[in-house]
């Protein structure tokens, strides 16, 4: 009966790594997202009303070229930050993208807003750091622009007249938006609205230390 019994455990341990064999075959795979080579820099500046010329981007999917779905326009005649992004579908179905975005600005700007910053309040001294963005002059990542207990961090641009566009993003608070102001003496004003804390808008500004 000890035979008989092992000779069955060996019997049903086969049947059951022959079943999860054919359960899984095919199951797992590996596939290879688009790849893109992006013509020109990812963030560029173009004044008002000049032209803009589509610089472009290659897709490649194991070194073979594959086509490119590009979405978003640049109108030159209104200043904004505008994006457009590039997606590609490899052959497995998967999508992929990559963006860029345009800053079409009144004058090109040449201060660079980096740095450490602090809050200017009566009773607070939350600080910030403010660093350029990929090595970008004029586009820039802002560790906080609220005081409460969670950061609302954020991406903005100079725009190059006293003025800065918060570009849309994301926070504790759910997104967020907005625009700003670059204020004499080191001074950056920002005006942050959160659509989904009943389009709250809240206004702080810092100061260069």
């Amino acid at each position: 009966m000890k035979i008989l019994y092992k000779y069955s455990l060996i019997i049903a341990s086969l049947f059951f790594l022959l079943s999860c064999d054919k359960d899984t075959e095919d199951v797992s795979r590996i596939t290879e997202y688009a790849s893109f080579e992006m013509q020109g820099d990812n963030f560029m500046y173009i004044l008002a009303n000049s032209t803009f010329t589509e610089p472009g981007v290659k897709a490649t999917e194991s070194g073979v070229e594959i086509p490119v779905e590009t979405k978003g326009t640049v109108n030159t005649a209104v200043p904004d930050v505008y994006a457009i992004q590039y997606s590609a579908t490899n052959s497995d179905g998967f999508p992929a993208s990559v963006l860029r975005r345009v800053a079409v600005v009144p004058a090109i700007p040449t201060t660079d807003l980096s740095g450490e910053y602090q809050l200017v309040h009566a009773t607070r001294k939350n600080k910030i750091t403010i660093t350029r963005v990929d090595g970008f002059l004029g586009y820039y990542h802002a560790t906080d622009s609220w005081w409460q207990t969670y950061a609302i961090a954020l991406d903005f641009v100079d725009m190059g007249d006293g003025t800065i566009k918060i570009l849309p993003g994301s926070s504790p608070y759910g997104a967020h938006y907005g625009t700003g102001n670059i204020l004499p003496d080191g001074q950056i004003q920002f005006v942050v609205t959160l659509p989904n804390q009943g389009n709250m808008t809240y206004s702080t500004t810092y100061k260069l230390q």
